[in-house]
């Protein structure tokens, strides 16, 4: 018979009590990591989540019992609660924290109204001395368009670039002395960002895995896995926390 492990599941899904979690996180922040969200505004978020799903995913959808024919008129809306209606329920702070876009080290609120970044990249050679350019980066997207930059005694032209791979292009060019600590910052906050936001996920699944009835919140968490994973390109899983949840 399959129980829950309750104690596991407290430790794990409520952020002050996950203290691998904790520990992580303090060290962001002692880089001075800025969130968007504080801890108890993750919680927050991280409930909001996990509610839609219960409602969504109800244990009485995949209850075998008798008495659930007093329930056989209830209407099926799990197909109108979409991650995009989540989204709009959402403050833009959380959806901040959710969609990782592209900004500046100390810039912890919301990217809404800022479609383009524009970080320094500085030349420093003999031949034409200090050159600064600014560099348009989509702050949605990441990407680089039509951006040109001369390179040597020729000019190096970037369309439809990453910033992640127009960084590792100009880093080859060790001996121009360039200077890209501008845009190692933009992407080392966007890879945090990304990792945090993928922490809040890991504590949504495990909260959907030990809520309701067995069946259903299996059910329910891969609603929810498959959601995220499509819509925000992540790779969670729920095959080696469905065993420590339940044993």
């Amino acid at each position: 018979m399959l129980i829950r492990n309750y104690e596991l599941e407290q430790k794990q899904f409520f952020l002050k009590k996950n203290k691998e979690f904790l520990k992580w996180y303090s060290e962001l922040l002692k880089d001075n990591y800025k969130s968007f969200l504080n801890l108890e505004e993750m919680q927050i978020l991280q409930n909001k989540i996990a509610n839609w799903y219960l409602i969504k995913e109800p244990d009485r959808k995949y209850s075998t019992d008798l008495k659930e024919h007093l329930f056989k008129d209830i209407i099926d809306i799990s197909e109108y609660m979409n991650l995009q209606q989540l989204r709009y329920r959402l403050s833009d702070n959380e959806l901040s924290v959710l969609d990782c876009e592209y900004r500046y080290k100390d810039s912890y609120i919301g990217n809404n109204d800022i479609d383009y970044l524009s970080p320094k990249i500085i030349i420093n050679n003999n031949i034409d001395g200090l050159i600064d350019y600014l560099c348009p980066i989509n702050s949605k997207s990441g990407i680089v368009d039509n951006f040109g930059i001369k390179l040597d005694k020729e000019y190096k032209y970037f369309e439809n670039t990453l910033v992640d791979n127009l960084y590792e292009e100009l880093n080859k060019y060790n001996n121009l002395n360039i200077k890209l600590g501008e845009i190692k910052k933009i992407i080392d906050t966007h890879n945090l960002d990304v990792k945090v936001r993928n922490e809040l996920f890991e504590t949504v699944k495990l909260r959907l895995l030990s809520l309701g009835n067995i069946n259903s919140s299996e059910h329910r968490t891969r609603s929810f896995i498959n959601d995220v994973n499509e819509y925000y390109s992540t790779n969670i899983k729920i095959e080696n926390d469905k065993k420590k949840i339940l044993k």
